[in-house]
């Protein structure tokens, strides 16, 4: 009789109730075992019936896991950003979890490397595309310039006001004997044309060097009116 007993009894042995498996794996409640088998470490066999082989390998494997892994929640406290980019990154491929809402740190801050060094490559082809697109608009700017004549060579420019000066130069010449009639008074006449037409060529001689060093006209300008009144 007390054979037989033993094999009724056998299908139970090793299945244990849920305040003895809490007690067995020194959780805090109940809740905590009831959380652990959510999260897949172990299953019942039955309404609060756990199987103590179950109990204890799944336990180990939790607490191996647990031991290098953090939640999405710690992972975007460590690193500094949302739980919402941390999901982005999963999203696109960059890191993944070992298990739900578990990651491994080492994997998760490898693939964030990863992702900071492809964005950075990324910015820098954007900017150098930004730039050649700047430079063609400025080429396409240029051209169009030229074509409307609202610009000319510097040379052209600097020729054109050459040809005036020699025009004001031409004009200047004969100021004096169409003023006046005294001699005297046309050589202090003559004598102040010439110390002018002298200083128009210091100037423009000024200008030209300062607008082939690619300064503005206001600037080449002004600073040939310092040289002037030096």
């Amino acid at each position: 009789m007390v054979k037989s007993s033993s094999k009724q009894s056998a299908p139970g042995a090793g299945v244990i109730a849920s305040a003895v498996a809490v007690s067995l794996l020194m959780l805090p409640s109940e809740a905590e075992l009831t959380a652990l088998a959510k999260a897949g470490r172990f299953a019942p066999v039955a309404p609060g019936q756990w199987r103590v082989v179950d109990l204890v390998q799944g336990y180990i494997r939790h607490l191996r896991e647990t031991g290098t892994t953090r939640t999405t929640q710690e992972v975007a406290e460590l690193c500094e950003y949302s739980t919402k980019m941390i999901q982005r990154l999963r999203g696109e491929g960059w890191i993944k979890p070992v298990a739900t809402n578990r990651w491994e740190l080492g994997a998760v801050l490898g693939g964030m490397v990863k992702f900071f060094r492809h964005e950075h490559r990324r910015g820098n082809q954007s900017a150098a595309e930004a730039e050649v697109r700047r430079q063609r608009a400025r080429e396409i700017e240029i051209r169009v310039a030229e074509r409307e004549r609202r610009l000319i060579d510097i040379e052209e420019a600097l020729a054109a006001v050459d040809a005036l000066c020699g025009i004001v130069r031409t004009e200047l010449a004969g100021l004096a004997a169409r003023s006046a009639r005294d001699v005297a008074l046309r050589r202090v006449i003559d004598e102040q044309i010439h110390f002018s037409l002298q200083r128009l060529a210091e100037a423009m001689t000024a200008v030209s060097a300062a607008l082939r060093d690619g300064k503005s006209l206001q600037d080449a300008v002004a600073g040939a009116r310092g040289g002037l009144a030096a």
